[in-house]
């Protein structure tokens, strides 16, 4: 970052960064209480405080960037009750631990499966694992939608990647079933 222009200024954004379980991440929160102007860090509470629907963020940034960016934001199309929520959230010590857990278990779930049907996949650390399929991606789409289980869109040029967001252990449990079932009917 110190090799850069003196006017680039770098936008990152931690949203999976409370369910990275790598040793290596390092937040760049560090950089902006050093003091450094360049950096935007962008927090949301859509992942691990699962309040997607709230559409609450935040920016850590110096107060001459933070002003800078003034002129972009809306304010007064503020979501109260999501601000409400995001700051009793921000206490609530024991629910992170819990999602950060249930993430967890939820991804070892469905690697798992992917493991012994041996599908390759991208390593993840966030809530969500990316796949490969040996089929066309939209009769995939539609036999996990049939048994309740929605699949996202392609990830063009990666045709024949796709994306599984996690949710509970139970439901990834169920997913897991389910793609083993498929293996059965040459689905999958």
């Amino acid at each position: 970052m110190n090799s850069k222009p003196a006017n680039t200024i770098f936008i990152v954004d931690e949203a999976y960064a409370e369910f990275v379980n790598d040793p290596r991440f390092r937040s760049v929160s560090p950089l902006v209480k050093q003091g450094a102007d360049n950096v935007i860090l962008l927090k949301t509470f859509s992942k691990i405080f699962a309040m997607a629907g709230m559409r609450v963020g935040y920016v850590v940034a110096q107060p001459t960037v933070i002003a800078r960016l003034e002129n972009y934001v809306a304010g007064e199309k503020i979501n109260f009750c999501g601000v409400d929520a995001a700051l009793a959230s921000m206490d609530d010590q024991a629910f992170i631990r819990y999602s950060k857990k249930s993430n967890d278990t939820s991804r070892q779930i469905l690697l798992q499966a992917l493991d012994t049907l041996k599908i390759p996949y991208l390593p993840s650390e966030g809530n969500f694992v990316f796949h490969k399929l040996d089929v066309p991606l939209k009769g995939y789409q539609q036999h996990m939608k049939d048994a309740g289980i929605l699949i996202g869109r392609a990830f063009p040029p990666a045709q024949s990647w796709c994306r599984i967001s996690l949710g509970t252990p139970q439901e990834m449990a169920f997913v897991a079933k389910t793609m083993l079932d498929f293996r059965s009917k040459g689905w999958i």
